[in-house]
């Protein structure tokens, strides 16, 4: 899933979700301390973290990303 397939789910929920919004969510997000962990540890680059953040914002379900990340593959 790509991030402008995330911003047109998200924005059928909330208007305020755009392209730009979630592009800025996710890079956040991979720059955490918890992404860049999971990142040395798995031997991520970063654009495998931006999709495996991304497939977390897809999923649909409440869950944390740290459960989501346990699983992840």
């Amino acid at each position: 899933m790509k991030v402008e397939d995330i911003s047109k789910y998200a924005s059928l929920v909330n208007k305020k979700w755009t392209v730009k919004k979630v592009k800025a969510l996710v890079a956040s997000e991979v720059k955490s301390s918890y992404m860049q962990t999971i990142m040395f540890d798995r031997g991520w680059t970063f654009e495998m973290a931006e999709q495996a953040v991304i497939d977390y914002l897809a999923c649909g379900k409440k869950v944390s990303i740290k459960d989501f990340m346990e699983k992840y593959v």
